[in-house]
């Protein structure tokens, strides 16, 4: 066996290798982002997402899981009130959201693992966000303390394919 033969084999098994500890890992940060929902966002969103009539809008499907990772970040962080349309439907909630930037307890990666789960429980479309971001995006606070829905589609610097300047509150 010739030596390029060798290495070409060395560099496969080490792709191949630095693949299966990035699925591990992927996997790891949704089973604590499955945690996270079950003890947090359960109780309003339902188990299997579907929403509680009056109180949460459905999960699965919804834009708001499967678009922006960003817009995603900044509900889960500062919150959201209603009404919001998910799916084309409207849904006009009697509660608030809270959002868990002033909560200590979770951390950039806490969030991040939310949003694994998230995007893989409840969106065929799973966008990578770094913690990095996350810690930015806990600074951009609303207007209110929560976000509306209005207030998220003005943002339009999230949205890069838009290729409009940032909105500030």
């Amino acid at each position: 066996v010739s030596l390029l033969s060798k290495t070409i084999q060395n560099k496969i098994e080490q792709q191949t290798k630095a693949e299966k500890k990035n699925k591990s890992n992927l996997q790891k940060s949704i089973n604590h982002g499955k945690e996270i929902f079950k003890n947090i966002c359960a109780t309003c969103h339902g188990i299997n997402g579907g929403g509680i009539d009056g109180l949460a809008p459905p999960l699965q499907k919804s834009e708001y899981i499967s678009e922006s990772t960003e817009r995603l970040a900044l509900v889960l962080l500062h919150g959201l009130s209603g009404p919001i349309h998910v799916n084309g439907k409207l849904y006009n909630l009697s509660a608030t959201m809270p959002g868990l930037n002033n909560n200590p307890d979770y951390t950039d990666e806490e969030i991040l693992n939310l949003i694994n789960y998230l995007q893989s429980e409840f969106s065929k479309n799973h966008k990578n966000i770094k913690t990095s971001i996350i810690k930015s995006l806990r600074k951009e606070k609303p207007k209110s303390g929560v976000y509306t829905e209005e207030e998220l589609l003005l943002i339009k610097w999230l949205f890069p394919s838009r290729k409009q300047k940032r909105v500030t509150f």
